[in-house]
């Protein structure tokens, strides 16, 4: 099983991603769910949302405490007394969405890290909207745990018309572009 946690803001879109990120795993024909935790409820806030996906059954209905995976939409939430790091266990893997270079000291505590500037691409083709959509790539381009066809799949069939294909659009763009550097 691998387990996710998407830190964000509110109003970044990170519940929405461990959503979308559920669909793409259904189509694959695995098991997923999500759980969103929402704490102050306020725009800007911190927000966290935990997903899992498994080839079996997922008994599991918790938080996630030892995750695979961190999915950081905001580089700046350490500041605000987040540490994405935390908890963090075995084959560690930082998705990020930051225009530059991660700290080498923090990359380091990773197998892996994708770093995209999902911000940028999601302005770029979308306007001022959540880069939910471009994490989902970035996340698939990253941990190989689900493909960019199931991402796209899952994007389209929920927001079906121009929505729904520049959001594809901006997720393939993500995936194309993620930086992935593996350390272990």
């Amino acid at each position: 099983m691998k387990e996710i946690i998407f830190y964000g803001r509110g109003g970044q879109g990170a519940v929405t991603a461990s959503k979308w990120l559920v669909s793409a795993a259904v189509f694959e024909q695995k098991y997923a769910h999500a759980l969103p935790a929402f704490g102050q409820e306020r725009q800007g806030a911190p927000v966290y949302a935990y997903a899992r996906i498994d080839v079996q059954p997922i008994a599991t209905k918790s938080f996630v405490y030892k995750p695979d995976c961190a999915v950081v939409f905001d580089n700046h939430l350490p500041a605000l007394g987040v540490d994405y790091s935390a908890g963090i266990k075995g084959d560690k893997i930082l998705v990020i969405n930051s225009q530059t270079e991660i700290d080498p000291q923090i990359a380091s505590a990773f197998s892996a890290v994708g770093r995209v500037d999902a911000t940028g691409i999601t302005g770029d083709i979308l306007g001022r909207v959540p880069a939910n959509a471009a994490m989902l790539g970035a996340l698939a381009a990253t941990t190989n745990w689900i493909s960019i066809d199931s991402v796209i799949l899952a994007l389209k069939r929920s927001m079906p018309g121009r929505m729904g294909e520049l959001n594809a659009k901006a997720a393939q763009e993500a995936f194309s572009v993620t930086a992935v550097t593996r350390s272990k």
